[in-house]
């Protein structure tokens, strides 16, 4: 990840009012791990 988790919190939180129980959705966007090969 590019931010830890209470970096990514303290980010947010400039911007947004976050509350008890809210949810951050973290993740790859689709697509990304099509060019990947496994093996």
């Amino acid at each position: 990840m590019i931010l830890k988790i209470d970096e990514l919190i303290e980010e947010i939180s400039k911007y947004v009012a976050l509350h008890p129980g809210d949810i951050i959705a973290t993740g790859t966007p689709a697509g990304v791990g099509a060019g990947i090969e496994t093996t």
